[in-house]
């Protein structure tokens, strides 16, 4: 509703403005400059709507990643509770190391290496934290490889 209610009051706004010209100036000067008025306000209404819908799509995308950490626990739970431990821990595995290559890939678009080197060092960290529980519930350690892994390490394996 305040969206709405923003809208109107911007294309109130602008309508009031564009009238305002128009009947101050009557040359030809002012009927051209009423004309780009009017395209820039036309314009600036769709760019208003294009961002709502944009909002739409980041809320959209917040729940599809926060229901991926549920899937892949639930997943995990189900496993172990079917006696299935070993393809529990190697499910996990996989979906740590998805999660490590997506940490290196927003490290790489920082500007120095330390920044960069910062940016892994505090991503591994906070996904030992948020999957150390799960390890430990299915009678697994945390992979230490994982647990220990730096910026260089990762860039430089099988070189």
């Amino acid at each position: 509703m305040k969206k709405v209610l923003i809208a109107t009051l911007l294309l109130l706004c602008s309508v009031s403005s564009f009238a305002y010209d128009y009947y101050s100036e009557k040359d030809d000067i002012g009927t051209f400059y009423l004309i780009a008025l009017l395209i820039a306000g036309l314009l600036n209404i769709i760019l208003l709507y294009k961002i709502w819908c944009m909002t739409n799509d980041v809320k959209r995308l917040r729940e599809q990643f926060c229901l991926v950490t549920t899937t892949i626990k639930s997943q995990i739970k189900q496993l172990y509770l079917r006696g299935e431990i070993e393809t529990a821990y190697n499910t996990l595995n996989s979906h740590i190391v998805d999660e490590v290559e997506k940490i290196y890939q927003g490290a790489i678009y920082k500007i120095n290496s330390l920044e960069k080197e910062k940016f892994f060092t505090s991503g591994i960290s906070e996904l030992v934290n948020k999957y150390e529980n799960t390890y430990k519930a299915i009678g697994k350690e945390f992979p230490a490889q994982i647990k220990n892994l730096t910026l260089e390490q990762y860039v430089n394996f099988g070189k």
